[in-house]
This record gives structure tokens, sequence and C-alpha cells, in this order.
């Protein structure tokens, strides 16, 4: 597809919006995983305007080291960062090359709805202002509650009677979101309730989206997941559940979520082909992009191989190769059972053992949006699945696991999960891909 030009996605550096390069004012200084809640908070300001804008991208520095060009733009190394072009709304002429920098989300998005204030995501009158600011107050309270009772600081049911709170708010608007129409608000909490909602489910056992006690707030996740924007920034349960802790802190657990657990990381069967409906997320598109991820994987082959080579499985790279190629099948709707597995390739347990490495390790380090929609995802775990289970390996057993007794841990010892969040380069596609 046009990555310049049509759908909100995250392998595009340049973003037009069908206007001229010559328009782009804006450049955006953003984590490479979409991790980040307040980095997803001003992409998803940007594609929601329309703004044409240049993209960065960089490492968080609770991932690993961050690039050399992080600390020159911004000397605190905290991203977003936005460099903001000349001339300025109020007349300011910036030299040519030194534009005006711009830190901290909320006032980042404030600055630019002021530089860009059409179509207008705000009500500037005294009255409108007043009420935009009681909403992104209590947008942080939810969310700051949340994560303090992830953090084992209070009980979760103190959380929930904060919620209530939220549904009450956004039951006193027409329609679905905080105020009459979509607005900052909204692009405000979007990022940290979908987090909130992810480890909750996970750490706790309790969904957000649960109905009738708040059944406005599922309304206003419907009326967002029905925005092709906010789809294109959104990351999926999985890899926020695994990859958020060094941000967020380890989480405890509470009221015995196994349920919600194995159906996050997949072990109730939910990944597994024919994909069934997502018990959790829902989005247009959450059920298809099958032909994307075998794209995916054919266009990234070499990459794939290399990378799962960190599993040890290099002295069997044909046999890895292989079993990424029967996943390509199994995407493309061959039955995966009937697939043929040629003993040059498959016939000892060593080659057996390096691809069942190499599936799990890349099946749980699939990153949405980073290299693909959450549909296109779920299927390729799926299919990683299938080859698993005709290999005779439990599918069930993860790369990444989670310990009741001590909250969320990435794997188990001896893995190299710690490098592979210091480098970030899982599946590292480039804007071409």
């Amino acid at each position: 597809g046009d990555l310049e030009n049509g759908p909100t996605n995250s392998f595009a550096r340049l973003r037009l919006f069908g206007r001229p390069e010559s328009d782009v004012r804006v450049t955006l200084y953003r984590d490479s995983s979409g991790w980040c809640g307040f980095c997803q908070k001003v992409w998803l300001y940007l594609e929601e305007k329309s703004i044409p804008y240049r993209l960065e991208k960089g490492n968080l520095k609770c991932y690993g080291e961050r690039a050399s060009w992080v600390l020159e733009v911004n000397p605190k190394g905290s991203m977003p960062v936005v460099v903001l072009e000349g001339p300025l709304a109020d007349g300011t002429q910036l030299p040519q090359g030194h534009g005006k920098v711009l830190i901290e989300s909320k006032d980042i998005i404030l600055e630019l709805e002021a530089e860009f204030p059409d179509p207008p995501l705000m009500d500037r009158s005294p009255v409108g202002t007043v009420r935009m600011e009681e909403m992104y107050n209590l947008a942080a309270k939810i969310t700051g509650y949340a994560f303090s009772s992830l953090l084992g600081q209070f009980p979760v049911s103190v959380f929930a009677d904060k919620l209530d709170e939220l549904n009450v708010a956004l039951k006193a608007c027409e329609g679905p979101y905080l105020l009459e129409q979509f607005s900052l608000a909204d692009i405000h909490l979007a990022p940290f309730l979908e987090r909130a909602r992810a480890c909750l489910l996970f750490a706790k056992g309790l969904n957000v989206r649960e109905k009738p006690r708040w059944d406005a707030v599922d309304k206003w996740f419907e009326a967002m997941e029905n925005r092709p924007c906010y789809r294109g920034t959104q990351s999926d349960i999985f890899n926020l559940v695994h990859f958020l802790p060094p941000q967020a802190g380890w989480f405890s657990l509470e009221n015995s979520p196994e349920e919600f657990i194995a159906a996050i990381d997949g072990t109730d069967s939910s990944w597994r082909l024919p994909l069934q409906p997502s018990r959790f997320e829902h989005n247009l598109f959450s059920e298809s992009g099958a032909l994307e991820a075998a794209m995916k994987v054919v266009v990234n082959h070499k990459r794939l191989t290399g990378f799962a080579q960190r599993t040890e499985a290099s002295l069997q790279d044909a046999s890895v190769d292989a079993g990424f190629r029967f996943v390509v099948c199994a995407l493309l709707g061959d039955d995966p059972a009937s697939l043929p597995l040629p003993s040059r390739r498959f016939g000892t347990v060593a080659q057996q053992q390096a691809v069942a490495r190499a599936c799990r390790y890349v099946r749980d380090r699939v990153g949405v949006p980073r290299d693909m929609p959450l549909g296109a995802a779920r299927h390729l775990r799926a299919s990683f699945n299938e080859l698993l289970e005709r290999l005779g390996f439990d599918s069930r057993e993860k790369d990444l696991r989670t310990s009741p007794s001590n909250g969320l841990t990435y794997a188990p010892p001896g893995s190299k999960h710690v490098a592979d969040l210091r480098q970030l380069a899982a599946l590292a596609y480039s804007s071409s891909s």
C-alpha cells in the first residue's frame, strides 16, 4: 500500500496525507516498537489531524541503549519529541534547520493544536478549555489508579470503583466519547487505558469492558476501535503484558487470573488454526490478515532466519527455513495436517528441536503494530503452533513465561530475553517491507 498517504501504519518514515513534501514542518521522534503510550498519543494525534510529518524511531532507555540522536534532540533522553519548523502561527521565524523542540506529550499536542487548528480537536472557549482540563485530569487519575493497582499498591477493587467514575462521565455525553465529540481528551486516555486494560486482564483477571457495570467504557473502546487511525497505532494485549513491565514495573498477580492469562498467551488453544474469534480483541481486522502475515514472512525470510539464530539454531538454518516455508503455506490456506515434512529437513531430533525453538522464539516476539497488525500476528502465531504440533511439540510451551509466585517474568532460565529487549531487533522490518 501507499505508506506515505494511505492508512495509518507503523512502517512509514514520512506521512504526507496527499500533500507535497515541502509542506512537512513536523518531525516526530518516537520509540521503535510502539510500546510507549506517550509516543502513541502524539502519533495518534498527528494521524487524526492529517498533519504531514517525518518520523525517526529509537529505543526507550528501559529497553536498551538509546540511539545517539535521541540525546542530541532532547538532552533529557525521553520520547516523544517533536521538532516544529517555522514560520510559526504567531509569526515567529526560525533559522533554517533549527526548529522548535517540543517535549512532554501533552505540551506537544497543545502546541501543535495551536499551530494546526483545523480540524479542531478542542473547544477553545473558556468553558470548553475548563471541561477539557477536567477530562484530562480524570483520564490521568483513572490510569494512575490502574497502574498503582497493577504494581500492588492497593487492591484492584479500588481501581474498579474509580472506573465507575469514568463510566458515569462517559454516560453524561450524548456520544461515546469523553466530550460531545472526539477530542484531545480521548487521545490522551486511549494509549493508557489500552495498556491498563491489557495488564489488568492478565494480572488481576479484571476486564474494564465488562458489561453492564462499565457499558459506557465498552462503547468508548468500540468507538475508538472504529477509528482507522487508532487501529493503526494500537498494540495487542500479548505484547503489552509481556513488554510493558520495563516501563511500568513488575505486576503483582491477584484474583487467580489463570483463565485470562491462558487466553492472552494462547495456551487455551486460541492460537490454533482455523483461527477462532479473539476473546478480548474484536477490532474490525482482528480475525483477518493471514495473507499479510504470509507476505511479511516471505519478504523478510532472511531476517527471520537470522533472528532465529539467537536460539542457537544456526547449525540447522535449512531446517528453520523449511519450517518458515511450512508456516507460509499454512497462512495461504493449505491444510497444516497434510503439508509434507521432508526427512532431510525434519528427520533428526536436532533438526526438530532447532525448528521448535525458532518457532517459539519468533512467535512470542512478533510486535503489534511494529511488525504487522493484530489479525496478521494472530494468524502467524497460530501457524507457528500448527508446525510445532506437527513436529510433536506442545505448542502451549512458550519462550515468554508467567510465574504466579513472582509476577511477570520474560522467559525461563537461560533464555536470551534480556538481550532481545536491549536490542529491540525482533523482526526489524524496514519501511519498504
